[in-house]
């Protein structure tokens, strides 16, 4: 009620204020123009007494036409004055009623409304922490749930990449027991053909993680909202891109590995 209290008085001084105001804007712009009224029928005056000594020859009704010109500008601009000082009269009275009646509006919607917001923000607030509680979890669980596949994958991959080498080694090695000369020489040139190919795709194997990582680290950072679509999207393409990678190095062996034998024989 201390608050409601002192909105209303603040209203009501704001109101004397502009009433006020109000009034010293009238009187100063009556004054206003009175003056310039003075002020113009006197350089008007001026000019016609300048003009008659300058156009004498020209007679005595150049000069009247002036004086006329000039006493019917003075009433225009005296009834201008007037009416402009009616206005602002009337409109400060207007104005004064209408802050009055909004002082009275919010006077009126702080003590009956109050309450019902102050409820609303605290339910509001409430409902907000249960969203984000919920949204975190889900997170948390998406986030493991996708690491644990990536790491299945990732494993899988390896097993079938050993399986893999280990069979190409075997028949290398039984191609280097029967021609050791030429299969020590094909089996460098091979073996640092093969460092390198590994080499260079290790690399954009890490590029293309730390990415996804870096990425990952910006989503969850900025979005965490959609945080678990995106998880799903980028797992599903680390997956694939490493099923990918285990492919294309199965076929890279699958194909060198009968002319590499061949050459030897």
């Amino acid at each position: 009620m201390s608050c409601s209290t002192e909105v209303g008085v603040l209203i009501s001084r704001w109101t004397e204020d502009v009433t006020a105001s109000t009034e010293l804007t009238r009187n100063t712009i009556a004054d206003t123009l009175e003056e310039n009224s003075r002020r113009i029928a006197n350089d008007i005056a001026l000019q016609a007494t300048e003009v008659n000594e300058s156009v004498r020859e020209s007679g005595a009704q150049v000069v009247l036409q002036f004086a006329n010109q000039g006493n019917d500008l003075v009433r225009s601009i005296e009834t201008a004055g007037a009416r402009v000082a009616e206005q602002v009269a009337a409109r400060g009275g207007d104005f004064a009623s209408r802050i009055e009646t909004a002082g009275a509006a919010i006077h009126e919607t702080i003590v009956v409304h109050g309450d019902t917001l102050h409820e609303r923000f605290v339910q509001s607030g409430n409902t907000l922490a249960e969203n984000l509680e919920r949204s975190t979890d889900t997170v948390a669980s998406s986030l493991l749930q996708k690491g644990e596949e990536i790491a299945d994958a990732l494993a899988l991959a390896g097993a079938e990449m050993s399986d893999r080498m280990t069979t190409v080694a075997s028949e290398v090695t039984q191609s280097i027991g029967e021609r050791s000369d030429q299969v020590t020489e094909a089996l460098e040139a091979a073996a640092g053909a093969l460092v390198s190919s590994i080499g260079e795709k290790g690399e954009t194997i890490a590029a293309s993680l730390s990415d996804r990582l870096q990425l990952l680290d910006e989503t969850i950072s900025v979005r965490g909202v959609s945080l678990a679509e995106r998880i799903s999207r980028d797992s599903s393409a680390i997956a694939a891109a490493v099923n990918q990678g285990v492919s294309a190095l199965d076929t890279s062996l699958r194909h060198h590995a009968p002319a590499l034998v061949d050459g030897l024989s």
